[in-house]
This record gives structure tokens, sequence and C-alpha cells, in this order.
């Protein structure tokens, strides 16, 4: 099995003991359950991670060009979840959300990164949006 459960008692529990704070019975034993639930779950997500393969082998990683595409490969996917964070950390501050909206496409379709991006105004975002083309009727 691969899910393993932490819960905040445990954390505050080593908080409070590193800060020398007295604690009421009843909430220590509940603090001290919890950090010996997660000592045992820290214990088996580390036997977890023991028994897993490595996820690449060092053949695939022998020339620098290759460890280049596999880096430049991640960074839109990261500048992606940078941007979204960023977003919904503005969108908190003003008490505000955006509603997402799911287009279906074409199971071939692709972004295009040649076309210009006009960045459109939605209130107060300005959002620069992926153009999606067939690869079949692109010219490359």
């Amino acid at each position: 099995m691969n899910t393993f459960c932490f819960d905040s008692e445990a954390f505050r529990y080593l908080v409070a003991i590193q800060d020398s704070i007295d604690l009421v019975p009843n909430d220590r034993s509940e603090y001290e359950q919890s950090w010996s639930r997660s000592v045992t779950e820290s214990q088996r997500f580390h036997d977890f991670l023991c028994k897993k393969r490595p996820y690449r082998k060092n053949i695939e990683w022998r020339s620098t060009q290759d460890a280049q595409f596999q880096i430049n490969f991640m960074i839109r996917p990261i500048l992606e979840a940078m941007r979204n964070i960023y977003r919904n950390i503005l969108l908190h501050n003003v008490n505000s959300s955006i509603k997402l909206s799911a287009m279906p496409t074409n199971s071939l379709s692709v972004i295009c990164y040649k076309c210009n991006r006009n960045p459109e105004k939605f209130d107060q975002f300005w959002i620069l949006p992926d153009h999606i083309h067939n690869p079949l009727n692109m010219n490359m």
C-alpha cells in the first residue's frame, strides 16, 4: 500500500515539547498518539522508498545534451504551476476566484509556439492564451 498518513497534531506536539509548553493531559495523550502514528508512517514511507528502483538509469544521463533536453522539457510545466500558484495567491488576497472552463480538443492537437500570443485581459489579469492546431495541418 502506498498511502501514508501524517497529521499536524504530531508536529504541534513536537513544537510544544521543544518550546517547553505545558499540555493538558488529554491533549498530551492525543499528541503522543499522533506522534506515534507519524513515526510508524514515516518508517513505512522510508521502507517503501528504499524498496523502489531508481527512476532513471545512469545510461540515460550520459550526455549533457540529454540532461539539457530533460530540463527544458520540464521548464514549461514548472513555470505553468508557478504562474497558477501566484495567480491563486493574488485571487485569494482579493477574495476572488476564476471559473475554469475546459474545452475538448482533437486528440491530435498540439500547442503552437510559432503563433503570436496576444494577451487578453480577464478582470485584473492578463493571460496569454495558447493556440492549438492539428499537427497534420501544420507546416513544420
